[in-house]
């Protein structure tokens, strides 16, 4: 191409950005973006080099103890191979990029599990880097992270944190087939209660009516996630409980949807059907990804069957 040709070709591409400064800023949000996520996989493989072209050479990092690190104490840190990562990854599709003029802030939550000096570690936190424009390009000058969040499991079962795969919260039909598998499993075979934990909201509940057989009253129970799971992961294990979508309908306003999944539950224990009824879903689109916020259930019996238009057609 002619030197004349070139002008031509970026006086234009000029021309298209100043007059439509949305296009700029997109741009410059998915370069930020992507710059911060190069920068995240650099540490996780302790690649000094590319943190080093990343970082400002002023670059301060403070953490939510209130430590602060410079970008010569994280390039001595990569270099000495002292923490070895597994995981040192944005999750939950978390990653926003706020932009004013030449200033970029990125925001995530990160989830790191790996070895210190031969110790294992595993956290979750959020973090906020700022990153600046220079007549290099961007570069990454300031860095803040929060103490590690909270394990949801306090007693209990341990349940791993995992970022939820993106083929189980694509759509309302997805999530709640990646509901069923999570909790099922043959006898003595773990249940996947990382990936389940996954697609709910972190403040979901279930809810579930009981009658006492002596008296007759009906009962409710709402557990939180963690508290459904100390409750019953024993049983689900020990009996290898399957439960299985039968039919299904789906009623979505713009991000808000309601599924009645109505379902069956086996034990591998037995190898006969232990019991039906209907799961009723609230979810809600947020974050790129669909997310449960709740879900109710009822048991069929002789006076509650399972609605026609949820059983499969003969």
């Amino acid at each position: 191409m002619q030197s004349s040709q070139v002008f031509q070709c970026a006086f234009a591409i000029l021309i298209v950005c100043l007059f439509n400064p949305a296009l700029a800023l997109a741009d410059d949000r998915k370069t930020v973006a992507d710059l911060d996520t190069t920068y995240q996989a650099a540490v996780k493989v302790n690649d000094d080099a590319t943190m080093n072209r990343i970082l400002a050479d002023d670059f301060i990092l403070v953490d939510g103890d209130g430590t602060t690190s410079t970008k010569a104490d994280l390039l001595k840190e990569a270099r000495s191979r002292r923490i070895t990562y597994e995981h040192q990854d944005e999750i939950d599709q978390s990653q926003q990029v706020r932009l004013w003029g030449d200033t970029a802030v990125v925001t995530a939550k990160l989830w790191g599990k790996g070895t210190e000096g031969g110790k294992p570690f595993e956290w979750v936190l959020w973090f906020s880097d700022t990153y600046v424009r220079t007549p290099k390009g961007w570069t990454y000058a300031f860095g803040q992270a929060s103490l590690p969040l909270p394990t949801r499991s306090t007693h209990g079962i341990d349940i791993p944190i995992v970022p939820a795969r993106l083929e189980d919260v694509s759509s309302p039909e997805a999530i709640v087939k990646a509901d069923y598998e999570s909790i099922s499993g043959g006898i003595g075979v773990p249940r996947q209660w990382g990936r389940d934990l996954s697609l709910y909201d972190p403040h979901a509940r279930s809810f579930v009516v009981y009658k006492d057989s002596k008296t007759g009253a009906l009962t409710p129970w709402s557990p939180t996630q963690q508290e459904y799971v100390d409750e019953a992961d024993d049983h689900l294990t020990k009996a290898g409980f399957s439960e299985g979508e039968v039919g299904h309908k789906v009623y979505r306003f713009g991000n808000v949807a309601t599924v009645l999944s109505s379902y069956e539950g086996k034990l591998a224990s037995t190898g006969k059907l232990y019991t039906r009824g209907v799961n009723i879903y609230q979810l809600y689109f947020a974050d790129k990804r669909w997310w449960i916020s709740s879900v109710s259930w009822d048991g069929e019996n002789y006076i509650n069957e399972i609605p026609a238009e949820l059983l499969p057609v003969k």
